[in-house]
């Protein structure tokens, strides 16, 4: 039996309904902090234990997909109309909206349309499909909604503010990369104290993930950003300039600065490099006119 084995078996042991007296926060912190300290677990399972640990403290705003870069499907949109997005975002599972997106009435599974490609899909609406939609509040515990969405087989939830709007959304996916997730990232060190969000590069650009807020952008370059109602992170920003979820390598420019996709998936932009664009040259001066 390997070390992370057997200390596996210690905490099922530890969690065990009927082993007495419950196990403490405190008391699981210190098995994996002693654990680790003497190599009984590798450093990407310790790091992935105590992220586990810190569900308790995330709610469901920090990890959600905002409701501005979420991809929904009006209610009355006829099949056949709905299979273009599909295959470009290639998604399995889309909130479905009637008038707004403030009333999504329901969940869209791509995988329902099949049984209905005979009935002939320019005559089924996405309404007629759907399938029950579960309301979270954005405030809620991730480490709550993780176990709920387990027990009850749940894939996809549509967070709500206190007003009752839309306020993101959030897959169990989202959930499980919030625990394993950031330890693996692309372009970061696995060991490394700290992951941050800008990264400078030798060429002057900047490294920014998709996270990173609005403000940070602006003091980097000095720049002020427009419609900020409509985004909060980098990565919104750009999905609202490109008006899409745009591909990797693709390049726009805004203000001063060109950013260019290095990192994207069908759901979100996770990394872009940023860079100023040249100063144009003084124009020379015109001639003087002839008197």
């Amino acid at each position: 039996m390997d070390n992370n084995t057997g200390l596996l078996h210690r905490l099922k042991r530890l969690f065990k309904k009927n082993s007495g007296q419950p196990l403490t926060e405190e008391a699981l912190q210190e098995i994996i902090h002693t654990s680790g300290e003497a190599g009984f677990i590798a450093d990407d399972t310790h790091e992935m234990l105590n992220s586990i640990i810190e569900l308790k403290d995330i709610r469901v705003q920090e990890v959600m997909i905002p409701r501005t870069d979420f991809i929904a499907i009006n209610a009355d949109s006829p099949l056949q109309e709905i299979i273009p997005t599909i295959n470009e975002r290639g998604f399995s599972r889309y909130p479905v909206f009637e008038d707004n997106l403030d009333n999504i009435i329901g969940i869209l599974y791509a995988k329902d349309m099949l049984k209905y490609l005979q009935e002939g899909l320019d005559k089924i609406t996405a309404r007629q499909i759907t399938r029950p939609v579960y309301f979270i509040p954005e405030t809620k515990k991730i480490q709550e909604l993780l176990h709920e969405m387990r027990k009850k087989g749940i894939h996809i939830a549509v967070a709500v503010d206190e007003y009752g709007g839309t306020s993101g959304l959030v897959t169990l996916s989202d959930l499980v990369e919030e625990i394993i997730g950031e330890i693996y990232e692309e372009d970061t060190d696995p060991k490394a104290d700290e992951v941050k969000n800008i990264l400078p590069q030798e060429d002057g650009s900047y490294l920014v993930a998709g996270k990173t807020e609005i403000e940070e952008l602006e003091d980097l370059f000095n720049i002020e950003v427009d419609n900020r109602g409509k985004f909060e992170s980098i990565g919104g920003l750009v999905i609202y300039l490109f008006s899409k979820i745009p591909a990797v390598g693709e390049i726009i420019t805004y203000k001063d600065i060109s950013i260019k996709v290095t990192d994207a998936d069908e759901r979100r932009v996770k990394k872009v490099r940023i860079s100023s664009l040249p100063k144009p040259a003084d124009e020379p001066a015109s001639p003087p006119e002839n008197p």
